[in-house]
């Protein structure tokens, strides 16, 4: 049968592509994720902008946070609400040292798009990218991380932001 050599063709050339989508920076990967222009359709994340002008990218599922986290730079900023189930928020630094409005900023959008939204005081995690790792067949969007630091925010959406 010709069956075997066209699978084996097929499975070579998935391969490849995984390959390239494995080595794609998340420039790349949001291109593949956006539809052309005039066609509504999903976006990989939320975006928004940090007061000093960093972008800040959230995650809406555990597929999502798993992406944004594993396309994220080695030096930007990850956060996550501590104890909770919740988004990956990844503030694009690329290893500036932002202001403490920004940490903030990220910190509150962890805590608002998290299990804990609403609450008085959330403890937030912080690390930089290269500190966060997914274990060995966990699953997407579950992930290990060290070297983080706390900060205690409302969860609640930052000032002048609107849920969308």
């Amino acid at each position: 049968m010709d069956l075997i050599p066209k699978t084996e063709a097929r499975i070579a050339e998935l391969e490849g592509e995984m390959a390239r989508i494995a080595q794609a920076d998340l420039t790349e990967l949001l291109a593949l994720t956006r539809k052309p222009k005039g066609e509504k359709g999903p976006r990989l994340g939320l975006r928004y902008t940090s007061p000093s002008g960093f972008p800040v990218l959230v995650g809406r599922n555990a597929k999502e946070n798993d992406l944004l986290t594993r396309t994220a730079h080695s030096e930007d900023l990850w956060f996550h609400a501590q104890g909770v189930p919740g988004s990956h928020v990844i503030l694009k630094v690329e290893g500036k040292n932002p202001p403490l409005e920004d940490l903030l900023f990220a910190a509150r959008l962890a805590a608002y798009h998290s299990k804990a939204r609403g609450e008085r005081q959330v403890p937030v995690d912080y690390t930089r990218k290269k500190h966060v790792w997914r274990p060995r067949k966990a699953p997407p969007g579950q992930v290990l991380y060290t070297q983080a630091k706390t900060l205690f925010v409302e969860g609640a959406l930052p000032e002048g932001l609107e849920a969308g």
